[in-house]
């Protein structure tokens, strides 16, 4: 039946979600695109200028983004814009699911704690935030399975044809739910029935009619050819999506350097909150103190999904932290579900104002161990008086919930220490947050950024648009060649027209300005050019999970970096003063 108590509960979804856009929005495109990201957005920019493409395993991006850059232009906001907006959407899985939570008090307020929580998370902020497919493939696998819950066959049929063409990463989500649908088979014998809207008893697992399956398929080919094949304008995309299964094979054998451990090693850094709750609600769930049939089978199912989620990204070479993707939503799923009986009114006026105090103490506490914490990392001095105070903060904290325990109930104590964890992780997972997005946008000192980003893209953009203003008038005209260019700098030259990519020049060449990364030959006659580096490509420089000294880096983000330049050369005669070059004699 449809709920009556909760009349403006779908105005904090709206709030969550519109958190979660601002989030995934804001200054989206001030970074410069990494390797990785600038590669499907070139083959993006190239459908949208009618150039023949070999496009890429994840058409979906490739083939929307590129009605984009047809429409606005090509810019690094709207390179990231169908990740951050399908990234979004997920906020409205918990809200999908409201027949299921029934009139529950519980129950909505862990649908609304898991909203707000995948709004907020930095790991999926962060990929929502980087171009490519991983993220609509989570989204709207999720979407799907919660559209068939909700026998919106319609919606089944565009989120399932958004998911299978947003590429390889859909097919890892694919494998993980067959393998946690089939443990599910195997251990939950007992399938609970919910309560339709019409108050009729349904089974959750009992099979759509034909009918309503048949009206899936309609708006799942319709999705295809638009996000597919753009009404055939573009059939390459269906190919595309063919190779799909190859390069997800690829993942298997091919290695991409990054050590085990990081992944969930990442979860523990950025998501701690999600994590110690998690573990409570699996001990509960242990220990069966779930007495609702319902709540245990679904908790039984995400257990089993987060497990998969973890573990088999694991297995295969080609692992990315962003794998970690897949985990999150179970794990706030379960979070939710131990927070929301935990934050619940207390026995008494009374009883809450106790747990408030106590959590504030907790809280004061915890700021100081911080403090201190900050002052390790910070100048390495005194170590042992800090690590004192730190000690000295968490034993006092013992002490208060022991005494609270004992004085009053255990259950006061309980919710004070709930609300204390959910007050400092709660800031420091915004902070995290923050941090990712604002302060260091895609910085390769993240867990969570991509494996290597751009550098100084901004700065040799301006000194590009200084040279050609001085010489020819406007900030885009001169002549540029690179050499050797990654797809970054290829994307990063977009709107100069006069660019060209070579791997090396000819005898009679003598271009204006030449770029070349650092290390590779540049012009022979270097009196006849003056050359400046600009940091292009930035990469972690530490083999383990986590930077060497973990305390700088957890207070501070500082790690050891590894570097790689690009060197602009330009032309004597482009300074003022400067004599004139014959191409002839100069070689580069």
């Amino acid at each position: 039946m449809k709920p009556t108590r909760y009349p403006f509960e779908h105005y904090f979804y709206w709030l969550a979600f519109l958190l979660a856009l601002a989030l995934r929005m804001f200054r989206l495109g001030a970074g410069p695109l990494a390797d990785a990201e600038a590669g499907l957005a070139l083959q993006a920019l190239g459908l949208a200028h009618g150039q023949p493409v070999t496009l890429g395993a994840q058409p979906a991006y490739i083939l929307l983004t590129s009605g984009l850059f047809s429409l606005l232009g090509a810019t690094n906001f709207l390179a990231r814009f169908f990740p951050a907006l399908a990234g979004s959407l997920l906020v409205w899985l918990p809200y999908y699911f409201h027949r299921w939570m029934g009139d529950s008090d519980w129950l909505r307020r862990a649908g609304l704690v898991m909203a707000f929580g995948l709004a907020l998370d930095p790991g999926l902020v962060s990929v929502s935030r980087q171009a490519g497919g991983l993220m609509p493939a989570v989204a709207f696998t999720l979407l799907t399975l919660a559209a068939f819950y909700n026998r919106r066959m319609v919606w089944v049929g565009i989120f399932a044809g958004l998911a299978l063409l947003s590429g390889p990463s859909f097919l890892q989500g694919l494998l993980m739910l067959l393998v946690v649908w089939g443990l599910v088979r195997l251990l939950v014998r007992e399938q609970p029935a919910v309560e339709s809207e019409t108050g009729e008893i349904a089974s959750t697992t009992e099979p759509p009619p034909a009918p309503s399956l048949r009206n899936a398929i309609p708006s799942f080919v319709l999705t295809v050819l638009v996000a597919g094949a753009l009404f055939l304008r573009a059939p390459q995309g269906l190919a595309a999506f063919a190779n799909s299964l190859a390069v997800y094979l690829s993942t298997w054998v091919t290695t991409s350097g990054i050590p085990i451990l990081r992944l969930p090693a990442s979860l523990l850094v950025y998501q701690p909150l999600v994590v110690i709750f998690a573990f409570v609600a699996l001990f509960r769930l242990g220990f069966g103190k779930y007495e609702n049939l319902r709540v245990r089978s679904v908790a039984v199912g995400l257990s089993l999904a987060v497990a998969v989620a973890i573990l088999l990204p694991l297995i295969y070479a080609g692992r990315q932290v962003g794998d970690m993707t897949w985990a999150l939503v179970p794990l706030w799923a379960l979070a939710a579900l131990e927070l929301g009986r935990l934050l619940q009114p207390g026995e008494s006026r009374i009883t809450t104002v106790v747990a408030i105090c106590l959590a504030l103490l907790l809280f004061v506490l915890a700021v100081v161990g911080w403090i201190n914490l900050l002052a390790i990392g910070r100048y390495q001095a005194n170590v042992v008086l800090y690590w004192a105070i730190i000690i000295g903060s968490l034993i006092l904290g013992l002490i208060g919930v022991l005494l609270v325990a004992a004085g009053w109930s255990i259950s006061t104590a309980t919710l004070g220490v709930a609300l204390s964890l959910c007050l400092v992780f709660g800031i420091q997972l915004l902070a995290n947050t923050i941090g990712m997005t604002v302060v260091r946008q895609n910085g390769s000192q993240e867990l969570w950024s991509p494996p290597s980003t751009t550098g100084q893209a901004d700065l040799l953009l301006s000194t590009l648009s200084d040279f050609s203003s001085w010489n020819s008038g406007q900030r885009d005209q001169l002549q540029i060649v690179a050499l050797d260019a990654p797809p970054s700098l290829q994307w990063a030259l977009r709107l100069y027209p006069n660019a060209s990519y070579q791997s090396a020049l000819a005898t009679s060449e003598a271009p204006p300005l030449v770029i070349t990364l650092k290390g590779n030959q540049a012009p022979i006659l270097a009196q006849q050019y003056r050359g400046q580096d600009f940091v292009w490509t930035v990469s972690p420089g530490w083999q383990g999970a986590y930077p060497p000294d973990f305390i700088n880096w957890l207070t501070f983000r500082s790690a050891p970096l590894t570097q790689s330049q690009v060197i602009l050369w330009a032309r004597a005669d482009m300074f003022p003063g400067g004599a004139p070059v014959n191409p002839a004699s100069t070689t580069p």
